[in-house]
């Protein structure tokens, strides 16, 4: 309707004219969006449950749909994906987004050594701490020292030297420093605590022990 025989000559020697002239009639193709709910972590991961649904737009009658149902990605996955196919009076579209999901924290583990300073004759010791570090996904990122404390006073009397914790710096990927060995003498002991947490590269963080 509208159109001269000159125009509508090309409709009848090219499949393709007929198809794009009929779509534009019809409104065009379905315009399909993704609504992706979760939390999103980094480097694209998300570290919580993931719901994906879809929004559809179409200005001509739809008569198929598939893969555009809502579903929830409850699992660790290096990655799925998802397609929604829609075909209408206008023309056929999909759409496909991929959910890279995990939840699950790295693991941390560390054993100081020496784990004992003896005798307490107030000189700095050299420590080291050994780390065992792994992530079973998205891979590790950062070690770092999130406790350096002692559960006795830096200084405990008369001439005493300040600085009983050298080298393990809070925030510092560290695992070896110096221990001043050193007791009040009226006390069960002196104990120095040396917390690590490791993130994975999603941001995860496993518990300092």
């Amino acid at each position: 309707v509208g159109l001269t025989a000159e125009e509508l000559e090309p409709l009848f020697h090219s499949a393709e004219v007929y198809i794009r002239m009929w779509e534009k009639i019809n409104g065009g193709p379905p315009l399909i969006t993704p609504i992706i709910t979760g939390t999103l972590g980094n480097n694209g991961w998300y570290v919580s449950d993931v719901t994906v649904s879809w929004n559809i737009y179409s200005e001509s009658t739809i008569h198929e749909t598939d893969g555009c149902e809502t579903v929830t990605v409850d699992y660790d996955t290096p990655g799925v994906t998802f397609t929604c196919f829609v075909a209408s009076d206008g023309g056929e579209a999909q759409k496909s987004v991929t959910i890279k999901r995990d939840a699950t924290p790295p693991e941390v583990s560390c054993q100081a050594e020496p784990d004992q300073l003896w005798p307490p004759n107030n000189k700095m010791m050299p420590v080291v701490v050994h780390t065992t570090f792994t992530d079973n996904l998205s891979g590790i990122d950062t070690l770092l020292i999130s406790e350096s404390s002692s559960n006795e006073p830096d200084s405990v009397g008369k001439g005493d030297k300040p600085d009983d914790i050298q080298g393990f710096d809070l925030g510092s990927p560290s695992t070896s420093g110096e221990l001043r060995a050193q007791r009040l003498g009226n006390e069960p002991g002196r104990i120095y605590t040396l917390g690590y947490t490791g993130h994975d590269l999603a941001g995860n963080h496993a518990t300092p022990i």
